[in-house]
């Protein structure tokens, strides 16, 4: 006679460690699901922030014609970065002109943007994968890195676009 009680065991353990695979798949797609629609949904604040009504690009234009701004609160969304690109490195949307993107930042950019081009390029690639970017042809040539939610100045300066 065969002892049965040593299969049933391996029987049982198997079935627990698909339960268990099965539940981490499970997991993992929610997780996935839920960071997807956030993304999607900060992306979707990003560009309202950017061409929305009353936003950047309203007062730029505002701006353009000659007329003082109070300074444009933005509040979405929150822990992102509003970024200038103005030098030789800018993202595939603005092709090859000046521009302001929101984006989440993915390191330490500001502290590295003069040494390291892989770090630069990797910032390029998040706001254009995930980011809003509008082109400001005469945007002044100076780099910007503001976490959002803040408070911007636009100004125009002898023909240039300037924000701080």
């Amino acid at each position: 006679m065969k002892n049965k009680n040593g299969f049933l065991l391996a029987e049982q353990t198997i079935k627990i460690i698909i339960a268990l695979i099965a539940i981490v798949l499970l997991v993992f797609l929610l997780v996935n699901l839920y960071y997807s629609r956030v993304r999607a949904e900060n992306q979707a604040a990003a560009i309202n922030s950017l061409t929305g009504q009353n936003k950047i690009e309203d007062y730029i234009q505002v701006v353009n014609q000659g007329i003082n701004v109070e300074p444009l609160e933005i509040l979405r969304p929150k822990s992102w970065y509003l970024f200038s690109f103005t030098r030789d490195i800018r993202p595939n949307s603005c092709v090859g002109q000046n521009c302001l993107c929101i984006c989440d930042n993915v390191g330490s950019f500001h502290l590295i943007k003069s040494f390291y081009t892989d770090e630069i390029e990797r910032q390029i690639e998040e706001c254009d994968a995930n980011g809003a970017c509008l082109v400001v042809e005469n945007l002044i040539d100076r780099e910007l890195e503001i976490e959002i939610p803040v408070n911007i100045s636009i100004k125009k300066q002898d023909n240039n676009i300037v924000i701080s």
